[in-house]
């Protein structure tokens, strides 16, 4: 079954959905998903241990988070502008790669 290129993704923060197509804000390094999340107001990358998440909400703030067995993380959640999003995928993005175990350590 072929996933489809486009969706309408609900986030936080947004009145309204937006669009998320594959191909262009699906990025497997944290510079080009802050560059997607800047062009395209959404990005998005998965591994084999979760999942980040980065958008622009209504008001223009970066918002972050990761997810795990479609579960948000509740300490990953962020909220700032694009250097704290930058700060935040430094942190975030290679977990999704790497087991954490209950102290964030991997």
């Amino acid at each position: 079954m072929m996933q489809e290129e486009v969706v309408m993704v609900e986030l936080e923060g947004c009145r309204e959905p937006r669009p998320f197509d594959w191909k262009l804000q699906q990025h497997c390094c944290p510079q080009r998903l802050l560059a997607a999340a800047k062009q395209y107001g959404l990005s998005m990358d998965a591994g084999p241990e979760g999942s980040v998440e980065v958008w622009r909400d209504d008001k223009g703030q970066f918002r972050c988070q990761f997810t795990e067995s479609h579960v948000v993380d509740e300490s990953s959640i962020s909220v700032g502008d694009a250097d704290a999003a930058e700060q935040w995928l430094n942190q975030w993005w290679p977990k999704q790669y790497d087991a954490v175990d209950n102290d964030g350590i991997g």
